[in-house]
């Protein structure tokens, strides 16, 4: 009987050591990851299984992947159980923001609830300045710049300004103008707002503020036009934050 004991304790052992290692989110959400030397080479083609090649958050996935913030089992993971256009909880959110800031703020709980996008801006926030990752602008600074978004009104409050200090640094890039504070957060949207933190390669450079009209002269001008400029393959929809 001690020996059966043993020999089970030691199974028990080693089918724990050869588990996927759980992530922050485990406990609310299942979250699981491996470690990083176990995923294949980023530059070799993904199986449409790990993320579609279509999609238009896929190079901001490959950057996390690279920069070594994801696996690509996570990713794969990710794909099957939310997809890129699914809605993902602030728990999967906040464990990868962690792992790109190198910070958890302290008293964090993670919740399996899906978050808006004025709670991931509120976040995200908090966490540059409590890492102290890079330097954010004063209400001062916004004010000058004029920053505003059309949709203001719908903020609850507490993720306004935090919003306006991420499109400052080119995190935030909003659509058309409109920040859509209230509505769920995708997959694909909470990982290339990460990738926009990690790589300021991949932010949206802030558009200074209008300059003053110029008087029209008398001469006639022909109409101006406004061609609209998009990334390819981009949804405008859902491009971050």
């Amino acid at each position: 009987m001690h020996k059966s004991l043993i020999a089970l304790a030691a199974a028990a052992t080693l089918l724990l050591t050869q588990s996927p290692t759980l992530s922050l989110g485990a406990e609310t959400t299942g979250a699981q990851t491996v470690s990083l030397e176990e995923s294949a080479s980023v530059s070799a083609p993904w199986a449409p299984s790990v993320w579609p090649s279509t999609h238009w958050s896929l190079p901001y996935v490959r950057v996390l992947v690279e920069a070594q913030i994801l696996s690509l089992y996570e990713v794969e993971m990710l794909n099957r159980r939310f997809g890129p256009d699914g809605l993902i909880s602030s728990a999967y959110f906040e464990t990868y923001a962690a792992r790109t800031l190198k910070t958890i703020l302290p008293g964090t709980v993670l919740s399996s609830n899906s978050m808006t996008r004025e709670q991931m801006a509120d976040t995200l926030y908090r966490m540059i300045t409590y890492s102290s990752y890079e330097a954010m602008p004063t209400p001062e600074q916004l004010d000058q710049d004029q920053l505003i978004w059309k949709d203001a009104e719908l903020f609850s409050g507490f993720g306004y300004q935090a919003s306006l200090a991420l499109r400052w640094t080119g995190i935030a890039s909003g659509i058309d103008g409109y920040y859509h504070p209230q509505r769920l957060v995708t997959a694909a949207e909470a990982l290339t707002t990460l990738a926009k933190t990690k790589d300021n390669q991949l932010r949206t450079p802030l558009q200074p503020a209008p300059e003053e009209p110029v008087a029209q002269t008398t001469e006639s001008c022909p109409a101006a036009t406004t061609t609209e400029i998009t990334t390819s393959g981009a949804n405008k929809t859902s491009a971050g934050l």
